[in-house]
């Protein structure tokens, strides 16, 4: 038979194991990004149908009756995009699209009454996803919606990916940018020693520190890394190509070439170079 402290100490674990399970599960559902779709239509009816659909396809739904209520909500860092009326009371629904690449705005849908080819083509231009005229069927609607949440997906995903690119890049010390620009250039380490002053075994160490730095998993990844980050490559006219020193005891290496000869692991190599 089981003692009173057994009892309750049986209980207290059984509550923390419960707290902790629950913790989970929000931490679960926190970090899943539920898209939101946003709606702006002056007409309540119309308000109401979008959202109704929108739930209905378990998408979260924000409507809202002018610009001005939609500007000054505070949305949350998650995919999304807009449902708009082209005609709206309080702002021009194009010009808020044509904001959108300096405000952040999400994908836009254009939802119109009206058949106006010129607002169309304005709109498309200036990065909408779609023009619809009323009535628009739930088939149509959904695909345009879906459509703009995965531009959205794509985009949030390049913009983490540049962020984190830019912080390894903002890690590189002075020396380790310049050979990463040599390297992604396609200069050979001993090319790369030779212009910079060094030797090719401290290239070497520096060409590892980039790789793991900027966490590249192979030459062709750090290349692309670099493109991604417009890091300018040296032009053909800057590649210059390697000549093998030629080996002799009757004479000395010419100062430019005692950083290759270094790199060769004889400081004091006697050799001759050839002519050009």
């Amino acid at each position: 038979m089981l003692s009173a402290c057994s009892s309750e100490s049986i209980h207290v674990d059984g509550l923390k194991h419960a707290v902790a399970s629950t913790r989970s599960r929000r931490a679960a559902c926190a970090a899943v990004e539920i898209p939101i779709v946003y709606a702006i239509d002056d007409d309540p009816a119309v308000r109401e149908s979008l959202h109704v659909l929108l739930s209905a396809r378990r998408l979260h739904a924000v409507t809202f009756a002018s610009g001005a209520e939609y500007r000054s909500y505070t949305r949350p860092e998650s995919p999304s995009c807009l449902v708009l009326d082209v005609r709206l009371p309080d702002i021009s629904s194009l010009d808020l699209n044509s904001q959108g690449a300096h405000e952040h705005h999400p994908p836009i849908v254009f939802v119109t009454g009206c058949d106006d080819i010129a607002s169309c083509v304005r709109a498309l231009k200036a990065g909408a996803v779609d023009y619809l005229t009323k009535p628009v069927s739930a088939q149509k609607l959904m695909a345009a919606v879906e459509a703009a949440l995965e531009q959205d997906r794509i985009r949030r995903r390049e913009s983490a990916e540049m962020t984190s690119l830019r912080l390894r890049l903002s890690s590189l010390t002075a020396r380790e940018r310049e050979v990463l620009a040599l390297v992604v250039g396609g200069l050979l380490n001993k090319q790369s020693a030779a212009r910079l002053g060094i030797t090719e075994v401290t290239i070497q160490v520096h060409r590892s520190r980039v790789m793991e730095k900027m966490k590249a998993k192979s030459l062709a990844d750090l290349v692309r890394m670099a493109g991604k980050l417009s890091i300018p490559f040296p032009t053909l006219g800057e590649i210059q190509p390697y000549r093998i020193p030629r080996l002799d005891r009757g004479k000395r290496c010419h100062p430019k070439e005692l950083p290759i000869a270094r790199s060769m692991r004889s400081p004091s190599i006697l050799c001759e170079t050839s002519e050009p």
